[in-house]
């Protein structure tokens, strides 16, 4: 008898059902979606052991710092003592041979 009047009875509106229809339905590949990403991080993370020890510390950071941590590449320049066009540079040259290690380990290897 006292829950009435801390809780208000639920009124069974249109905008309550507005409110559950947008809830986002679950997706019967869900599982497979999860166990597809922990796939792509973990050849990632063994690409990535790969790459970083075929280049440079400083080449390794560049591009780490700027394509993993999000940092601005003026800031990584200034820090690494390198100019934008270096950053730049390095980026490319280890996404390329992420690729390249990522398909060796996949098996997708022309």
């Amino acid at each position: 008898m006292t829950r009435a009047r801390h809780r208000p009875l639920a009124s069974g509106d249109s905008a309550a059902a507005h409110l559950l229809a947008q809830l986002p339905q679950p997706s019967a590949d869900g599982a497979a979606e999860l166990v597809d990403l922990e796939v792509r991080r973990e050849l990632f993370r063994r690409a990535a052991d790969q790459v970083q020890d075929e280049v440079a510390p400083a080449t390794w950071q560049a591009f780490w710092q700027t394509a993993v941590a999000g940092r601005p590449i003026a800031e990584v320049a200034r820090n690494l003592g390198m100019s934008a066009g270096s950053i730049y540079i390095a980026r490319s040259r280890v996404m390329v041979r992420l690729r390249a290690a990522a398909e060796r380990l996949s098996g997708d290897e022309p």
